[in-house]
Parts: C-alpha cells; structure tokens; sequence
C-alpha cells in the first residue's frame, strides 16, 4: 500500500505570491502583477499587454490623487475547495488605503485557481466580474462555497 506524505504547501505557496504582489504594489509595478492574475480575466479585458496598461494607468491616478496602500495582507484561514479539473483557494484580505488625509480599510478577497496538475496559481480579485461571471470563470467551483463579503471602512 503507497500513501502520499506531500505536505500541503499551499499556504506557504500563496503567502509567497501574495507578498509578491504586496511588494508589486508599492512599487506600482503593474506587469509583476498581472503576471500573477488569472488568464481569462486578462483575456476579458484584451489580453496581457492591455491589462498591464490598464492598471498603470490606476497607478498613475493614485500617484496623483495622493492614493497609498499603506497595507496588504491575508487573512487565514483559506477555504480550500478541488474541482473537477482545477483547486481553488479563497484568500480574505485586509487592505489599508490612505486617500488624502483620511484612512480607509477594505475587506474583500482573491481567488487564487491552478489546474490540478499545476504548480503555480494565478489570483481574481474581487470584482463585480468576479462575482457576476462567477460559473465562466470558476467553472468546477461548488455553488456551496461562497465569498466573504466586502466592506469598506474609513478608520480614521
């Protein structure tokens, strides 16, 4: 009888990404970010290039509106659920945004999604896409699993 002793390396795998994307972030590095974002959503907006421009242009209005994030983090425990052909991980976050003199913390989530046989994950935001074209997007995702709300709060 063989057993499988893998330990499960998810939480470690993900934290990494995610600190990726922090650091990313910060340095309004678009194209370090997108390379981490789910292909159909990419492929929604026209594909790489357009999505990396689209979200230098975010950069570029929050340099000029004053808009920090000043933290990104998630918040475990992860819901970890396996399709049919792909593993899906649902990350709460806690993000901190300074816009002008105020502060703001928003609570939402990411998905991250690999197929089976994959080693590396890419991440959904959460979006009204996200949310909308949820059975598109997350085709073998159980309709039983549902996604933290989302809050905004100004904490200042």
């Amino acid at each position: 009888m063989a057993f499988n002793l893998q330990a499960d390396t998810t939480d470690a795998s993900i934290d990494s990404d995610i600190q990726r994307m922090t650091v990313a972030t910060k340095a309004c590095d678009a194209e370090a970010i997108i390379n981490l974002t789910y292909f159909p959503l990419l492929s929604a907006v026209g594909g790489k290039d357009a999505a990396t421009l689209a979200m230098a242009r975010v950069f570029g209005m929050f340099k000029s509106h004053g808009i920090k994030i000043t933290r990104f983090e998630p918040l475990k425990p992860y819901t970890k659920v396996s399709g049919d052909t792909h593993d899906y991980v649902i990350v709460p976050t806690r993000e901190d945004m300074q816009i002008g003199p105020h502060d703001f913390e928003i609570q939402s989530y990411m998905v991250a999604v690999k197929l089976h046989d994959s080693t590396s994950w890419q991440y959904a935001t959460a979006s009204k896409q996200v949310e909308s074209d949820r059975d598109a997007l997350f085709p073998d995702l159980p309709k039983s699993i549902t996604f933290p709300p989302k809050r905004t709060i100004r904490i200042d």
